[in-house]
Protein backbone atom coordinates (compact mmCIF):
# COMPACT_ATOMS: atom_id res chain seq x y z
CA UNK A 1 0.00 0.00 0.00
CA UNK A 2 3.01 2.46 0.63
CA UNK A 3 4.75 1.48 -2.83
CA UNK A 4 1.04 2.41 -4.22
CA UNK A 5 0.89 5.55 -2.62
CA UNK A 6 -1.98 4.40 -0.35
CA UNK A 7 -0.68 5.01 2.86
CA UNK A 8 2.16 7.58 3.74
CA UNK A 9 4.38 5.51 5.97
CA UNK A 10 4.49 1.47 7.48
CA UNK A 11 6.05 2.92 10.66
CA UNK A 12 3.34 1.88 13.14
CA UNK A 13 4.99 5.28 15.01
CA UNK A 14 3.90 7.92 12.20
CA UNK A 15 0.62 6.02 11.01
CA UNK A 16 -2.13 8.53 10.70
CA UNK A 17 -5.89 8.25 11.42
CA UNK A 18 -6.44 8.43 7.32
CA UNK A 19 -3.48 5.57 6.71
CA UNK A 20 -5.63 3.55 9.44
CA UNK A 21 -8.84 3.98 7.25
CA UNK A 22 -7.54 3.15 4.35
CA UNK A 23 -5.80 0.08 6.08
CA UNK A 24 -9.14 -1.19 7.66
CA UNK A 25 -11.05 -0.73 4.67
CA UNK A 26 -8.66 -2.90 2.32
CA UNK A 27 -8.88 -5.65 5.04
CA UNK A 28 -12.64 -5.31 4.96
CA UNK A 29 -12.70 -6.16 1.24
CA UNK A 30 -10.54 -8.99 0.75
CA UNK A 31 -13.22 -11.41 1.57
CA UNK A 32 -11.71 -12.85 5.03
CA UNK A 33 -13.76 -14.02 7.74
CA UNK A 34 -14.75 -11.51 10.19
CA UNK A 35 -12.68 -13.29 13.05
CA UNK A 36 -9.78 -13.13 10.69
CA UNK A 37 -9.90 -9.57 10.35
CA UNK A 38 -10.29 -8.85 14.16
CA UNK A 39 -7.40 -10.61 14.57
CA UNK A 40 -5.10 -8.93 12.42
CA UNK A 41 -7.03 -5.15 13.49
CA UNK A 42 -6.25 -6.51 17.32
CA UNK A 43 -2.69 -6.90 16.40
CA UNK A 44 -2.15 -3.73 14.43
CA UNK A 45 -3.73 -1.77 17.24
CA UNK A 46 -1.65 -3.00 20.01
CA UNK A 47 1.24 -2.53 17.77
CA UNK A 48 0.19 1.09 17.70
CA UNK A 49 -0.44 1.60 21.46
CA UNK A 50 2.68 0.04 21.79
CA UNK A 51 4.74 2.58 20.21
CA UNK A 52 2.43 5.29 21.83
CA UNK A 53 0.32 5.71 18.24
CA UNK A 54 -3.69 6.04 19.41
CA UNK A 55 -4.47 6.50 15.73
CA UNK A 56 -6.01 3.89 15.14
CA UNK A 57 -8.62 3.71 18.17
CA UNK A 58 -8.93 7.17 16.68
CA UNK A 59 -10.50 5.91 13.85
CA UNK A 60 -12.69 3.22 15.60
CA UNK A 61 -14.52 6.25 17.76
CA UNK A 62 -14.86 8.35 14.62
CA UNK A 63 -16.09 4.94 12.94
CA UNK A 64 -18.20 2.70 15.21
CA UNK A 65 -19.76 1.07 12.20
CA UNK A 66 -16.64 0.24 10.59
CA UNK A 67 -16.29 -2.60 13.40
CA UNK A 68 -19.36 -4.69 14.50
CA UNK A 69 -19.54 -6.63 17.02
CA UNK A 70 -18.37 -10.36 16.62
CA UNK A 71 -21.10 -12.85 18.79
CA UNK A 72 -19.26 -15.57 19.37
CA UNK A 73 -21.44 -19.03 20.67
CA UNK A 74 -21.76 -20.13 24.29
CA UNK A 75 -19.45 -23.41 24.29
CA UNK A 76 -21.29 -26.12 26.13
CA UNK A 77 -20.18 -27.30 29.89
CA UNK A 78 -19.11 -30.62 31.00
CA UNK A 79 -21.95 -32.82 32.08
CA UNK A 80 -22.18 -33.50 35.47
CA UNK A 81 -21.71 -37.37 35.28
CA UNK A 82 -18.24 -36.45 33.87
CA UNK A 83 -17.40 -34.20 36.48
CA UNK A 84 -18.39 -37.09 39.10
CA UNK A 85 -16.41 -39.40 37.47
CA UNK A 86 -13.22 -38.09 37.43
CA UNK A 87 -13.83 -37.01 41.12
CA UNK A 88 -14.37 -40.95 41.72
CA UNK A 89 -11.33 -41.79 39.43
CA UNK A 90 -9.26 -39.74 41.40
CA UNK A 91 -10.32 -40.95 44.92
CA UNK A 92 -9.31 -44.22 44.03
CA UNK A 93 -5.24 -43.16 43.28
CA UNK A 94 -3.10 -44.14 45.84
CA UNK A 95 -1.19 -41.27 48.22
CA UNK A 96 2.19 -42.49 46.35
CA UNK A 97 1.22 -41.70 42.70
CA UNK A 98 2.35 -38.38 42.32
CA UNK A 99 1.94 -37.62 38.57
CA UNK A 100 -1.96 -39.19 38.86
CA UNK A 101 -2.36 -37.04 41.94
CA UNK A 102 -1.24 -34.11 40.85
CA UNK A 103 -3.06 -33.88 37.29
CA UNK A 104 -6.43 -34.73 39.03
CA UNK A 105 -5.81 -32.31 41.82
CA UNK A 106 -4.86 -29.48 38.87
CA UNK A 107 -8.28 -31.00 36.87
CA UNK A 108 -10.48 -31.23 39.74
CA UNK A 109 -9.48 -27.79 41.29
CA UNK A 110 -10.41 -26.32 37.52
CA UNK A 111 -13.98 -27.74 37.87
CA UNK A 112 -13.90 -26.68 42.02
CA UNK A 113 -13.35 -22.94 41.42
CA UNK A 114 -13.71 -22.27 37.62
CA UNK A 115 -9.98 -20.65 38.58
CA UNK A 116 -8.97 -19.09 35.17
CA UNK A 117 -5.49 -20.73 33.34
CA UNK A 118 -3.33 -18.01 34.96
CA UNK A 119 -5.10 -18.01 38.78
CA UNK A 120 -4.40 -21.46 38.84
CA UNK A 121 -0.67 -21.34 37.49
CA UNK A 122 0.06 -18.20 39.89
CA UNK A 123 -1.64 -20.21 43.05
CA UNK A 124 0.17 -20.58 46.28
CA UNK A 125 -0.57 -22.99 48.31
CA UNK A 126 -1.29 -20.94 50.88
CA UNK A 127 -4.63 -19.03 48.68
CA UNK A 128 -5.98 -22.62 49.13
CA UNK A 129 -7.90 -22.14 52.25
CA UNK A 130 -9.40 -25.26 52.38
CA UNK A 131 -11.02 -24.78 56.55
CA UNK A 132 -12.80 -22.43 55.17
CA UNK A 133 -13.84 -23.51 51.53
CA UNK A 134 -11.92 -20.70 50.24
CA UNK A 135 -9.00 -19.95 46.82
CA UNK A 136 -8.13 -16.48 46.96
CA UNK A 137 -6.82 -15.92 43.29
CA UNK A 138 -4.24 -12.93 43.43
CA UNK A 139 -2.52 -13.18 40.01
CA UNK A 140 -6.61 -12.56 38.08
CA UNK A 141 -7.32 -11.39 34.62
CA UNK A 142 -6.60 -7.93 34.21
CA UNK A 143 -3.97 -7.46 36.91
CA UNK A 144 -2.53 -4.45 38.00
CA UNK A 145 -5.22 -2.68 35.95
CA UNK A 146 -8.50 -3.33 35.78
CA UNK A 147 -8.29 -6.98 37.53
CA UNK A 148 -9.20 -6.90 41.36
CA UNK A 149 -8.03 -10.09 43.15
CA UNK A 150 -11.32 -12.07 44.44
CA UNK A 151 -12.13 -14.99 46.40
CA UNK A 152 -13.80 -18.22 45.14
CA UNK A 153 -16.27 -20.71 46.79
CA UNK A 154 -14.77 -23.94 46.20
CA UNK A 155 -17.02 -27.02 45.17
CA UNK A 156 -17.25 -28.85 48.63
CA UNK A 157 -17.01 -32.55 47.02
CA UNK A 158 -13.70 -31.76 46.16
CA UNK A 159 -11.72 -30.31 49.20
CA UNK A 160 -10.98 -34.11 50.55
CA UNK A 161 -8.85 -34.90 47.40
CA UNK A 162 -6.99 -31.51 47.81
CA UNK A 163 -6.31 -32.41 50.92
CA UNK A 164 -4.63 -35.38 50.21
CA UNK A 165 -2.83 -33.38 47.45
CA UNK A 166 -1.56 -30.92 49.38
CA UNK A 167 -0.41 -33.41 51.80
CA UNK A 168 1.57 -35.62 49.21
CA UNK A 169 2.60 -31.97 47.80
CA UNK A 170 4.40 -31.11 51.02
CA UNK A 171 6.34 -34.91 51.33
CA UNK A 172 7.06 -34.17 47.67
CA UNK A 173 8.52 -31.01 48.05
CA UNK A 174 11.00 -32.16 50.71
CA UNK A 175 11.66 -35.34 49.55
CA UNK A 176 13.01 -33.37 46.78
CA UNK A 177 14.54 -30.41 48.79
CA UNK A 178 12.84 -28.14 47.01
CA UNK A 179 11.21 -24.58 48.31
CA UNK A 180 8.23 -23.54 46.46
CA UNK A 181 4.96 -21.38 46.96
CA UNK A 182 3.37 -23.19 44.07
CA UNK A 183 0.10 -24.70 44.74
CA UNK A 184 1.16 -26.89 41.52
CA UNK A 185 4.96 -26.55 41.50
CA UNK A 186 6.87 -28.52 39.16
CA UNK A 187 9.51 -30.99 40.35
CA UNK A 188 11.35 -31.27 37.46
CA UNK A 189 12.48 -29.08 34.35
CA UNK A 190 9.02 -28.07 33.65
CA UNK A 191 9.46 -24.63 34.99
CA UNK A 192 12.45 -22.30 35.55
CA UNK A 193 10.10 -20.06 37.53
CA UNK A 194 8.59 -21.77 40.25
CA UNK A 195 5.41 -22.32 38.78
CA UNK A 196 3.82 -24.55 35.81
CA UNK A 197 4.23 -23.34 32.22
CA UNK A 198 0.34 -23.37 30.79
CA UNK A 199 2.23 -25.46 28.41
CA UNK A 200 2.93 -27.84 31.63
CA UNK A 201 -0.18 -27.16 32.93
CA UNK A 202 -1.95 -29.10 29.65
CA UNK A 203 0.64 -31.41 29.42
CA UNK A 204 -0.10 -32.69 32.81
CA UNK A 205 -3.79 -32.40 32.25
CA UNK A 206 -3.62 -35.35 29.57
CA UNK A 207 -3.06 -37.76 32.13
CA UNK A 208 -6.72 -37.15 33.47
CA UNK A 209 -8.09 -37.15 29.22
CA UNK A 210 -6.07 -40.59 28.50
CA UNK A 211 -7.49 -42.31 31.32
CA UNK A 212 -10.81 -40.55 30.73
CA UNK A 213 -10.74 -41.24 27.27
CA UNK A 214 -12.33 -37.41 26.57
CA UNK A 215 -10.25 -34.30 25.38
CA UNK A 216 -11.46 -31.10 27.25
CA UNK A 217 -9.93 -27.64 27.78
CA UNK A 218 -10.00 -25.64 31.23
CA UNK A 219 -12.04 -23.24 30.07
CA UNK A 220 -14.68 -26.18 29.54
CA UNK A 221 -14.20 -26.74 33.40
CA UNK A 222 -14.43 -22.81 33.94
CA UNK A 223 -17.69 -23.30 32.08
CA UNK A 224 -18.97 -26.26 34.08
CA UNK A 225 -18.45 -24.51 37.15
CA UNK A 226 -20.44 -21.50 36.30
CA UNK A 227 -23.24 -23.75 34.40
CA UNK A 228 -23.29 -25.82 37.98
CA UNK A 229 -23.84 -22.95 40.34
CA UNK A 230 -26.54 -21.70 38.12
CA UNK A 231 -28.16 -25.08 37.71
CA UNK A 232 -28.20 -25.15 41.67
CA UNK A 233 -30.42 -21.82 42.20
CA UNK A 234 -27.67 -19.10 42.74
CA UNK A 235 -28.58 -15.97 41.18
CA UNK A 236 -26.15 -15.08 37.76
CA UNK A 237 -24.99 -12.20 40.06
CA UNK A 238 -23.74 -14.55 42.35
CA UNK A 239 -22.33 -16.63 39.40
CA UNK A 240 -20.71 -13.46 37.84
CA UNK A 241 -18.87 -12.27 41.03
CA UNK A 242 -17.24 -15.72 41.79
CA UNK A 243 -16.42 -15.92 38.09
CA UNK A 244 -14.78 -12.51 38.38
CA UNK A 245 -16.25 -10.90 35.72
CA UNK A 246 -17.53 -6.98 35.90
CA UNK A 247 -20.86 -8.09 34.36
CA UNK A 248 -23.15 -10.77 34.63
CA UNK A 249 -24.21 -9.61 30.48
CA UNK A 250 -20.18 -11.74 30.08
CA UNK A 251 -21.40 -14.56 32.06
CA UNK A 252 -24.65 -15.49 30.36
CA UNK A 253 -23.27 -14.48 26.85
CA UNK A 254 -20.27 -16.88 27.37
CA UNK A 255 -20.54 -19.29 30.43
CA UNK A 256 -24.26 -20.20 32.36
CA UNK A 257 -27.28 -19.32 31.53
CA UNK A 258 -30.15 -20.54 33.22
CA UNK A 259 -31.63 -23.93 31.33
CA UNK A 260 -35.28 -23.82 29.95
CA UNK A 261 -36.46 -26.88 32.02
CA UNK A 262 -35.29 -25.28 34.85
CA UNK A 263 -36.75 -21.85 34.66
CA UNK A 264 -40.49 -23.48 33.53
CA UNK A 265 -40.18 -25.52 36.88
CA UNK A 266 -38.97 -22.26 39.02
CA UNK A 267 -42.09 -20.21 36.91
CA UNK A 268 -44.49 -22.95 37.95
CA UNK A 269 -43.35 -23.07 41.77
CA UNK A 270 -44.03 -19.09 41.83
CA UNK A 271 -47.14 -19.70 40.28
CA UNK A 272 -48.43 -22.66 42.26
CA UNK A 273 -49.61 -20.58 45.57
CA UNK A 274 -51.13 -18.63 43.44
CA UNK A 275 -53.42 -21.38 42.00
CA UNK A 276 -53.95 -22.61 45.81
CA UNK A 277 -55.06 -19.15 46.88
CA UNK A 278 -57.75 -18.95 44.09
CA UNK A 279 -59.02 -22.65 44.60
CA UNK A 280 -58.95 -23.81 41.40
CA UNK A 281 -59.29 -27.46 40.90
CA UNK A 282 -56.80 -28.84 38.33
CA UNK A 283 -58.34 -29.72 34.68
CA UNK A 284 -57.09 -32.06 32.29
CA UNK A 285 -57.28 -29.17 29.37
CA UNK A 286 -55.81 -31.35 26.70
CA UNK A 287 -59.00 -34.03 27.45
CA UNK A 288 -61.59 -31.50 27.48
CA UNK A 289 -60.81 -30.12 24.30
CA UNK A 290 -60.25 -33.12 22.85
CA UNK A 291 -62.23 -35.80 24.25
Amino acid sequence: MEDRGLIGTTNPLKLSVDDIGTIVTYYKTRGWKTTSVELEFTALNNLLLYVGNPAFVAFKIKNPSMFPSVVRPRYPSAERAFFEAILEKAQSIEDCDWKRMRAYALVLFAFATGARNKEMRLATAADLRLDEGIFHAEHVKGEGKWGEPRDIPIRPEVTDFLGRYLLLRAKMLKANGYRSEALFPPLSDESSEGFLSSNSMRRIKTIVEKEMGRSFDFRTCRRSYGQYLLDENNSIETVSVTMGHKTSVTTECYYARRKQAAAIAEARRNWQPQRLNKGRRSINYRERYTG
